[in-house]
């Protein structure tokens, strides 16, 4: 494990009052590690465009009396953190993700570079990257597969991050671009920051703490130096976070560029620094392709990265190794498809032509199955990772299913 120097932001005397010292102070005068300001992190990482498993794990998180009092989100799972901070009331949070709006939310994403060839042409320049032999800053502003599809005025996320004992503290993780211009000399500097987006009190328990990254793999593209950002709203943290490289082109906030938080997929050290206990999802390995291309960015192995999270000590394991397969009819992603036609019907071929489509639902109702399915996937692996006595998870089991009964009737 890694070890990572920060100190905490002592309480306001006019707090302490007789009290005299803060806990963590009076922790360390008694010679004792200092107190961690949250009981229970839950980490979302990755997962792309199928969050919604994840607002099934916080849901069963809830019911089983494991609710975290801190969500650390990265990439994809930060839309479920957003939708957790927008709406706090889990029925608010079905109905809105559930709802004719969210709808047309993921499925009017548009595939810009629709033929794979222009992407297969880089790989080759990727491999290089990953391992740091590259003199040029990579190039992620031009021909992005897609567009982000969460705009930053987005009425239900445009709201400051959590900041009351109500609901869990969220942490967005994203990385800042320190150069703006593509294929230029680096000489030798870092390329990236890690930035964590969140609350003021939780941005002062993170002040002066490391990127996990960055201290790891010195090596690799992002600086040891971390950065924490309590301007910004829940949007705009969310259009950072989500604005993978090759994906998307970089979110602009404030003039400054971000991409996405694919820059630290298991932020373990980050959640051991501020919680006792700690819920992480136990992923499948990214694909060749994908660890290429995030690799050739950041410059470090994403693989190497899960392997050693995996032998650190974490509280629960929710098992989502085999999401891919459970969830391929309902998933939500791009593939490359063999079409004789344009899908917006300005070309016919005799030989089909590979192209990118995006695997959006037919209609509303196909839609709200595949939200559907996500979230029981992650209501039932959550209750499975986080309740360890067998009866009491079958009758969590057996209430749901009673539930989705009375729903169908």
């Amino acid at each position: 494990m890694y070890k990572f120097w920060h100190k905490f932001i002592l309480i306001a005397v006019s707090l302490c009052g007789a009290a005299g010292l803060a806990p963590s102070a009076r922790a360390q005068e008694q010679g004792l590690p200092p107190a961690k300001p949250f009981k229970h992190a839950m980490i979302f990482s990755g997962l792309a465009l199928d969050f919604t498993a994840y607002i099934g794990l916080y849901d069963a998180a809830l019911e089983s009396g494991n609710e975290p009092d801190l969500i650390i989100a990265t990439s994809g799972g930060a839309v479920a953190a957003g939708i957790i901070a927008a709406f706090p009331d889990k029925e608010e949070r079905k109905k809105f993700i559930e709802s004719e709006d969210f709808y047309h939310f993921m499925s009017d994403l548009e595939v810009k570079s629709k033929r794979p060839s222009s992407f297969v042409a880089r790989l080759p320049r990727f491999v290089p990257r990953t391992y740091g032999l590259a003199p040029l800053t990579p190039n992620l502003f031009r021909k992005p597969l897609s567009e982000a599809p969460i705009p930053s005025n987005q009425t239900e996320f445009d709201r400051p991050f959590p900041s009351g004992a109500d609901r869990p503290k969220i942490i967005i993780i994203a990385a800042k671009l320190e150069y703006s211009k593509a294929n230029a000399l680096r000489i030798g500097k870092k390329l990236f920051t890690e930035t964590w987006f969140t609350d003021q009190q939780t941005g002062e328990y993170l002040s002066g703490m490391e990127s996990p990254v960055g201290a790891r793999f010195s090596r690799s593209a992002v600086q040891a130096n971390a950065e924490v950002r309590t301007d910004f709203t829940v949007a705009e943290g969310l259009l950072a976070s989500i604005s993978e490289p090759y994906l998307f082109v970089p979110a602009c906030l404030n003039g400054e560029l971000y991409t996405g938080g694919a820059v630290d997929l298991w932020p373990v050290e980050l959640a051991h620094e501020l919680a006792g206990d700690i819920t992480l999802p136990k992923l499948p390995d990214l694909t060749r392709t994908i660890e290429l291309a995030f690799g050739s960015v950041f410059e470090y192995s994403n693989k190497k990265r899960m392997r050693e999270v995996q032998e650190m000590s974490v509280s629960k394991w929710v098992d989502m190794e085999d999401n891919r397969e459970v969830l391929k009819d309902s998933s939500f992603w791009f593939k490359v498809e063999m079409l004789k036609q344009e899908q917006d019907g300005s070309r016919s071929y005799l030989i089909p032509r590979p192209r990118v489509v995006y695997t959006a639902p037919a209609n509303y109702e196909a839609f709200v199955e595949r939200i559907r399915t996500q979230y029981e996937y992650g209501y039932e692996r959550g209750l499975g990772g986080l309740v360890q006595d067998e009866e009491k998870r079958q009758g969590f089991l057996a209430k749901r299913l009673q539930k989705l009964r009375d729903r169908n009737d």
